[in-house]
């Protein structure tokens, strides 16, 4: 079933992150505007908590205003990581989201993939970005499988995100082979490294958790 939803990114600003946003009042927007779903995002979450609001106040307005939170957007960077402290760095990132999550009653994280490898003096294949990103995943999932979290891979339409077409995401989501699995398709991305139409016919729709419409032609 297709929920409609209001996703934060839309009125985020690259340059300032959420500096002059406010996830209430997004969320108040939401209900005044009949938004019953919304993808947080973890810097305006942190800001808001930063401020004082807690984890339990902003639950009990959703659940006051019939609202759901569709998703925690997102986990940032998650793959190719060089060293043990970095890769356990994710790992302890994501077991802080899952606690968040479960005080929200969301079930849905939005994960994204690392950029600018080049940049950073990483040298690696399309393949074995593939097999570092599906072995990084299934880890991952087993950190959400006591509690049914969904991950949902949102490949990026940049040269300098090291998974940014929709058939690299959809073949990694296959491998990682679980029903928590799944990819954000947003179309703005599918079309800015040419993502293979086909691919996107042929794929199963239950694998394709989150769709994000943008503002762009």
């Amino acid at each position: 079933m297709l929920k409609m939803g209001f996703n934060e990114g839309c009125t985020w600003d690259g340059n300032r992150g959420c500096a002059d946003q406010s996830l209430m009042a997004d969320l108040k927007a939401c209900a005044k505007y009949g938004f019953k779903g919304i993808d947080i995002r973890f810097d305006c979450l942190d800001k808001y908590l930063a401020e004082g609001g807690t984890l339990e106040e902003l639950n009990a307005f959703m659940k006051a205003n019939d609202i759901v939170p569709l998703s925690y957007n997102a986990l940032c960077f998650f793959n190719m990581k060089q060293t043990a402290e970095e890769k356990q760095a994710v790992m302890d990132e994501l077991d802080d989201i899952i606690k968040k999550c479960a005080a929200l009653d969301c079930h849905m994280v939005v994960v994204v993939p690392s950029c600018d490898l080049n940049e950073k003096g990483i040298e690696a294949t399309r393949q074995e970005i593939r097999d570092d990103a599906v072995a990084v995943l299934k880890e991952m999932v087993k950190k959400c499988e006591p509690t049914g979290l969904k991950l949902s891979l949102e490949f990026c339409g940049a040269p300098s995100m090291s998974i940014n077409t929709f058939d690299d995401a959809y073949e990694i989501v296959k491998l990682v082979d679980s029903p928590l699995m799944g990819v954000t398709l947003d179309q703005y991305h599918f079309n800015g490294m040419r993502s293979d139409w086909s691919k996107l016919e042929k794929a199963d729709g239950d694998k394709i958790f989150v769709w994000h419409l943008n503002d762009t032609e």
